[in-house]
């Protein structure tokens, strides 16, 4: 996992920005780490990502995975449940929220 970049817009604090240290502590509290499948590569490796540390949402992103799986938008089909099944499943496996299509 990567680490956390530091920014110093400070408008998640309203640009009263406390003490880097306290703004770093305050920030991996409340920010909210959401991990995006819209690849056939992402399906592949669902299982690897909703096991990474720190994951609180899982979310398919529906119009991009099936347009690559050359199924634009076909959602209802079994051509686009049969990849997007794994992606449904494990998040609830792993108690990870997952959203999407």
């Amino acid at each position: 996992m990567g680490r956390r970049n530091w920014g110093a817009s400070g408008i998640q604090f309203g640009y009263d920005i406390p003490p880097v240290a306290q703004a770093q502590a305050q920030m991996e509290e409340e920010i909210l780490l959401v991990a995006m499948i819209e690849s056939e590569k992402g399906v592949a490796n669902a299982a690897e990502i909703v096991a990474v540390p720190g994951i609180d949402l899982l979310f398919i992103g529906g119009i991009d995975l099936s347009l690559e799986l050359g199924i634009p938008s076909q959602f209802g089909t079994r051509a686009w449940r049969k990849p997007s099944k794994p992606c449904g499943r494990l998040p609830r496996q792993r108690q990870v929220p997952r959203h999407g299509r």
